[in-house]
């Protein structure tokens, strides 16, 4: 009768072992893909807003250059260009602050290549001396040759850093 027993045992628990550690994998290697993915998605949000932050840039110079043309060109900046101005200098001003921020923890969650580029791409090299000596539209023209490559090249970078083809 005892023999009865541990061969009913013997048969039973290889099938045990191997379910729970079936299980214990499974669940470990399911937590993996999860930490994994959700890493991608912060790396894929935070590139995500480092793009809208220099576009946010990107528009501002522009419509600096247009504005400084229409006020000293031809006398024709309207309440309205003023308003779109304050607008687009507020949302300057939030885009500097968060690649600030970017900069400076940013390395925590992105490349440090894209940390290098957006401190290499978001100086042009031009100085106050430079504001008050140019004439107006070639520094901002300069200033936005500036920012549109640092936005391609981050582009590059994030493709290459989230595995995007």
């Amino acid at each position: 009768m005892n023999t009865w027993y541990i061969q009913i045992l013997i048969a039973i628990i290889p099938g045990i072992l191997i379910s729970f550690l079936t299980a214990f994998l499974t669940v470990r290697l399911s937590f993996k893909k999860f930490r994994h993915e959700r890493w991608w998605d912060r790396k894929a949000d935070l590139y995500s807003n480092i793009l809208d932050s220099l576009h946010q840039r990107i528009k501002y110079l522009e419509n600096e250059s247009d504005v400084y043309c229409s006020e000293y060109c031809d006398n024709s900046l309207t309440n309205e260009m003023k308003n779109k101005t304050n607008e687009l200098y507020k949302k300057y001003s939030e885009s500097l602050d968060h690649i600030a921020r970017v900069r400076d923890i940013g390395s925590f969650i992105i490349s440090k290549e894209a940390i290098e580029e957006l401190n290499k791409g978001l100086n042009s090299g031009l100085t106050e001396k430079d504001w008050r000596e140019m004439y107006p539209p070639d520094f901002y023209k300069k200033e936005l040759d500036t920012v549109n490559n640092c936005l391609q090249r981050i582009i590059i970078i994030a493709k290459k850093d989230l595995e995007i083809k």
